[in-house]
């Protein structure tokens, strides 16, 4: 770390109070702590003290006793104004009467400080002290500070972060405060930046010290500091030190493993990430991965595609809201899985487990509320009893949303139970036209209708749909049943179709359905 006249500053003011302070320049490197002497030549990197004698010429007030100066150019101050330094480092106190003490303190300061450094870096290098470099900054900053991962979880937080945070004491930031920050767009605006920067906090009012946590340049968490009213910018020799101090943190995350963009690589999300992008995975390892899990192969399970609104505040920026969104389903419901794609969430739940029973439609409406809060879509897959199925399952799952949209547009959830018939229609027409895929009879009505302006067609599907009650069938298109009849006469004799063999009564079922 390069100890900074602005540090030292800085930690002198949590102890002592500063008259004034003034940073110039920043990084100038102090290596030493000295009293003024006539005539020697000033070293680059000491801090000097001047004593209230040697400042009379510059300011004649008796209140300030000490100047701290650094004169990285070789050149004392001017004996004119403190307005001369405006290029220049210095604080004004008067805490010491005398520079013997000053000094003393400045200096104890100044060796803490390289002792501390050291104990942090060597902590920061050894995978089991990882706890304390997140409590090291207790030492330097008098302010709550927070490490929050990828997920909104609190990796680490100080005693009284929950006063600030304006609630109780919890070991997770309270919904509203995460979704004030993963809707706003300064929150993901910053999610770049590798230097300090400083955020506003709209479920406090506010400003928040911060920086980012990286890994490989990829966003997987931040350290978030925050500064008591009305202060809206920390000094110059905090915001170094925070620098260096979260530069130890993310050693020390990376050494302990506990640095990831992707905090979904356990092996149970891993393996169905594989599976749902139909990669071939032996039976026995699907079985090991389960087992440590908890979980069996044959138990029942389902699939749902969460996907967030184009226009929907959620997507203003999915590397962060979706990590977030996918722990708070697993939160809120257990024994499941959810999956991160990137741009959808796919959401694996163990039926079985939750011991929901036959009936589902408790926990469908556990999504209706789910997708409403969050403005997102959801395509339900049928429950299925083969974990190894599941890209069928997530097949399932898209195709309900695509059809769902299509037909029923104003509805936020669609079950593919609803639409399988419509899905089977779909995949039939996709692969050949209707007219080679209709039954030839239903082909021969329609052309014979055509020609002398009757109704055959219409009747036998009258007939179809209506369960092959001809009374019924009849009234549904306001003929006599006696008329219906003999039409029904005229189509077996004209197409020679068995209305009695099953296989028949489907195709034509399908013929008219498509």
């Amino acid at each position: 770390m390069n100890v900074t006249s602005e540090i030292l500053f800085f930690l002198y003011s949590d102890k002592y109070p500063l008259i004034q302070e003034h940073t110039g320049l920043l990084n100038q490197s102090v290596t030493s702590i000295r009293r003024l002497v006539p005539g020697e030549e000033p070293d680059k990197e000491a801090l000097y003290i001047l004593t209230v004698d040697e400042l009379k010429p510059i300011e004649d007030d008796e209140r300030y006793r000490h100047l701290l100066f650094v004169a990285p150019k070789g050149k004392l101050p001017p004996k004119k104004s403190l307005q001369k330094l405006k290029n220049k480092n210095y604080a004004v106190t008067d805490a010491f009467y005398t520079t013997y003490e000053l000094q003393n303190v400045l200096l104890s300061i100044f060796h803490d400080l390289l002792r501390q450094e050291n104990e942090l870096l060597l902590a920061a290098m050894d995978p089991a002290r990882a706890e304390e470099v997140f409590a090291f900054g207790t030492k330097w900053f008098p302010w709550e500070y927070s490490i929050v991962d990828i997920d909104m979880r609190l990796v680490y937080r100080t005693d009284n972060l929950h006063i600030v945070m304006g609630g109780e004491k919890v070991d997770r930031i309270p919904a509203e405060s995460i979704e004030s920050l993963i809707l706003s767009k300064e929150f993901h605006d910053a999610a770049k930046k590798e230097d300090v920067f400083y955020q506003s906090m709209t479920f406090n009012e506010l400003t928040a010290m911060a920086r980012n946590i990286l890994a490989d340049h990829q966003y997987a968490g931040r350290v978030v500091m925050f500064l008591e009213e009305p202060k809206k910018k920390a000094p110059a020799g905090a915001e170094e030190l925070f620098a260096f101090y979260t530069d130890c943190i993310m050693e020390a995350l990376r050494r302990s493993g506990r640095l990831s963009t992707r905090p979904q690589n356990d092996p149970l999300r891993g393996l169905c990430r594989s599976l749902l992008n139909h990669e071939s995975i032996p039976d026995h390892g699907i079985r090991e991965v389960l087992r440590q899990a908890g979980w069996e192969q044959d138990h029942f399970y389902t699939v749902i595609d969460f996907r967030f609104l184009p226009d929907s505040v959620w997507q203003t920026q999915l590397e962060t809201t979706l990590p977030y969104l996918a722990d708070e389903l697993e939160n809120e419901w257990p024994y499941s899985c959810a999956v991160n794609t990137g741009r959808e969430i796919l959401f694996v739940l163990n039926l079985s487990l939750m011991e929901t029973g036959p009936n589902l439609s408790g926990l469908h409406q556990q999504f209706a509320y789910f997708v409403r809060d969050h403005i997102c879509l959801a395509g339900i897959s049928p429950v299925f009893r083969d974990f190894a199925k599941m890209a069928d399952a997530k097949a399932c799952a898209e195709a309900a949303l695509k059809i769902g949209q299509e037909k029923n547009p104003y509805v936020w959830y669609y079950l593919f139970d609803e639409y399988r018939f419509d899905f089977m229609k779909e995949t039939l027409t996709n692969a050949l036209s209707p007219d080679f895929l209709s039954h030839p009879a239903k082909e021969m009505l329609d052309d014979y209708d055509r020609e002398h302006h009757t109704e055959l067609s219409k009747t036998l599907q009258a007939y179809l749909d209506h369960d092959r009650n001809m009374t019924t069938a009849a009234d549904a298109i306001f003929v006599h049943r006696t008329t219906f009849c003999r039409r029904m006469d005229h189509i077996r004799k004209m197409t020679g179709i068995d209305l009695e063999d099953a296989d028949t009564l489907i195709l034509l079922e399908l013929s008219y359905r498509m």
